[in-house]
């Protein structure tokens, strides 16, 4: 049966499928000659969606497949169209160009057409529909167009992700915005993007795990390949044949680390971001960790307060004007962990300084909080109060290095049990400082709760650790025990030495 030309042009997948591609061997394909079910899906899911998000792994030819829609979209359109494939470089942006520039140098002559090729925009002259590179450091080239469709390559790895995203969307109005990236680290634009798919359904998220991948299989050796219990259980989990799983235990070799071989090949969208390197804590951090899910509410309490034990209250201030959070957490010596929490980013500092204060006395704890910036204010608060049972903290670059090691130390050796879901999520995200800097929140996210953990938990050392009832027995028993001598008279001592 012959296919019309207005069959091919009217069907994405059957002019991608005349695209011409280069393979690992720099030998022209045609795509639809290697292309995987995966990519088909893709191409799918842009055509019936206008807001997707692809968390991928390496070298799955994901970026490809996005081209070949946008290339299809632009070239079968009767109307003007403008498309932009977007990285954070300007270079790299125009070296994703050449991906069309191929596909349509290579276009059998029935589809050829008049063209205005610039290293960075393709313009087709009977429609003026254009692709064009741009980078996301700045869109201001971009700004004299109305875009159609966008492809943003490696998001999660832009300066300014959501800023740049924000201009995207008042660009775009109800076109497509396909953003495809590896993981950068947990919490970043796009892990984002992904974790409020769950409650908006505006994004499609795909992710595709490694073992979605044909060519990630390896034939069996002929001496027989058996699996270890490890293996057993993913295979189990994730229904691998024998051969996706010797190609994984080959790949473990060729890499000689399965932390990085997890990172650069993950197997699902949580292990994507379970292991960066960018992120200050990683999962493993927080394996023996309960997380107990809380509202939002200003006050929570998690456990009362416990005569047999003994708290402090770690304080991080902010003003009180709906941006950074004022945040303090109770924190038990027995057990490290969380009790109660206050937070706000709407209380004044003088409300604050009171609230944690009854905070404070409730579980008998001495305050202590960092005094720099609005900490002045709260500290007067206090004085004014005659609260004396408070410790101010200068943080310097040093000392916040410092109290966000101890805090790492106590987690590395399970010395915490459990936190709320929130400091989880916030000591999850933060990120590493390249300038050797104490870590911090990715932009548009907070770091107050583990600002007010890491302080409370650095001056709790100070904290006696309280005596268990057995203790306070036996200091009880030789209390009573010991009696205190008794000066005898003289004469009483001479009638009994005359004995």
């Amino acid at each position: 049966m012959t296919t019309t030309l207005d069959q091919v042009l009217n069907n994405p997948l059957e002019l991608i499928s005349r695209l011409k591609i280069k393979d690992k061997k720099g030998k022209y394909k045609k795509f639809g000659e290697v292309i995987t079910p995966e990519q088909i899906d893709i191409i799918n899911t842009i055509h019936s969606h206008d807001r997707i998000a692809i968390v991928k792994a390496r070298q799955m030819g994901i970026t490809t497949a996005v081209r070949g829609y946008c290339f299809w979209e632009l070239f079968s359109s009767p109307e003007s169209l403008n498309s932009s494939v977007v990285s954070n470089k300007h270079n790299s942006a125009c070296e994703l160009l050449k991906i069309d520039r191929r596909f349509f140098n290579t276009l059998p002559k029935p589809l050829k057409r008049s063209v205005q090729d610039r290293k960075d925009r393709l313009t087709f002259s009977s429609t003026d529909s254009s692709l064009m590179a741009s980078s996301a450091q700045s869109d201001s080239q971009d700004r004299g167009f109305t875009m159609n469709t966008a492809h943003l390559s490696e998001y999660a790895f832009y300066d300014n992700p959501e800023e740049y995203l924000a201009s995207m969307v008042a660009s775009i109005n109800d076109g497509k915005i396909i953003i495809e990236s590896t993981a950068n680290h947990y919490q970043d634009a796009l892990h984002r993007i992904c974790l409020d798919a769950n409650y908006n359904d505006r994004w499609k998220v795909i992710f595709l795990p490694w073992c979605s991948f044909p060519q990630y299989r390896k034939a069996l050796p002929k001496g027989g390949f058996e699996m270890d219990a490890l293996e057993e259980q993913i295979a189990e989990e994730h229904n691998l044949s024998p051969e996706q799983v010797f190609w994984r235990r080959e790949k473990i070799k060729e890499i000689k680390d399965e932390r990085l071989f997890r990172r650069e090949f993950p197997i699902t969208i949580e292990e994507a971001y379970s292991l960066s390197d960018d992120n200050y804590f990683t999962d493993v951090h927080f394996e023996h960790i309960q997380k107990i899910e809380i509202n939002n509410d200003t006050v929570t309490v998690l456990e009362e307060y416990d005569p047999r034990d003994s708290y402090i209250l770690g304080v991080d201030v902010g003003g009180g004007t709906g941006g950074d959070y004022s945040c303090g957490i109770i924190l038990s010596r027995i057990s490290h962990s969380p009790v109660a929490i206050i937070s706000s980013n709407t209380l004044s500092v003088h409300d604050f300084t009171v609230a944690c204060m009854n905070l404070a006395k409730r579980y008998r704890a001495q305050i202590c909080f960092e005094a720099n910036n609005h900490g002045a204010g709260y500290k007067e608060v206090l004085d004014s109060r005659g609260w004396t049972n408070y410790r101010p903290f200068t943080t310097t670059k040093k000392s916040k290095i410092q109290v966000y090691e101890h805090l790492r130390n106590y987690l590395e050796e399970q010395m915490i049990f459990n936190l709320d879901d929130k400091t989880f999520t916030e000591l999850r995200g933060l990120v590493k400082d390249n300038k050797g800097l104490a870590p911090s929140a990715p932009p548009g996210l907070h770091d107050d709760r583990a600002m007010a953990l890491a302080i409370g938990l650095y001056h709790l050392r100070d904290v006696p650790m309280p005596k268990s009832e057995w203790d306070k027995a036996m200091f009880n028993s030789r209390r009573n025990n010991i009696r205190t001598p008794k000066t005898a008279h003289p004469l009483k001592q001479n009638r009994r030495y005359r004995r």
